[in-house]
């Protein structure tokens, strides 16, 4: 059984092969081809995981058509595939990676370094650092400001900067809403540097 939207009249062009399939196979060294391109620089990690499979296969799908279409255009000077996709692996992890430097209090010197490095992150901006509990004690239990209501988890710290009341499990150095903001990183480096 062969359906296609391209030919309406199954007829029997060589032996028993039809219009269909000897119109596939004169079209089908493409698909070969896009597949050995995928395959030569392919991001593909083993895993389980079939989502994250096929996360991977897409990813490579579209690094492959990006190339395609770059250098297609005719005003721009092509670059080597290697360089080309170097620079759109760069661009797609460095805002996680900045990101993770900036929030994250558990990585090591050496990676925070490469990180540095890589992504050439300013040094002036600090990491956010761990400042002990007993500087957000409140008098009183109060329910988490970052807990739905229904949870009902009383808490008794609070975030250093915006004094909201943060529970255990949002517990960090700064309450959910302020450790996303650079400008709250900054203010708690200088509390820090004051205290």
């Amino acid at each position: 059984m062969l359906l296609s939207s391209l030919h309406h009249d199954p007829s029997e062009v060589e032996k028993r092969k039809t219009d269909i399939q000897m119109f596939y196979n004169a079209t089908k060294g493409g698909v070969d081809t896009f597949d050995q391109m995928c395959s030569t620089s392919s991001c593909i990690r083993k895993s389980r995981r079939w989502p994250l499979t096929l996360f991977y296969g897409i990813l490579n799908i579209i690094m492959v058509n990006s190339y395609i279409l770059y250098t297609s255009m005719p005003f721009t000077k092509p670059v080597p595939k290697r360089t080309f996709l170097r620079d759109i692996a760069y661009e797609l992890c460095a805002p996680q990676a900045i990101h993770r430097y900036l929030t994250s209090h558990s990585l090591s010197k050496g990676l925070r370094q490469i990180m540095v490095d890589t992504f050439k992150i300013p040094e002036q901006v600090p990491p956010r650092r761990r400042i002990p509990v007993g500087h957000r004690k409140l008098p009183k239990r109060i329910r988490c400001h970052s807990c739905p209501p229904r949870d009902d988890r009383k808490t008794n710290t609070a975030c250093l900067l915006c004094k909201s009341p943060v529970c255990l499990v949002h517990q960090s150095v700064l309450c959910p809403n302020c450790s996303i903001c650079p400008n709250c990183n900054a203010a708690l480096f200088e509390a820090e540097q004051g205290v």
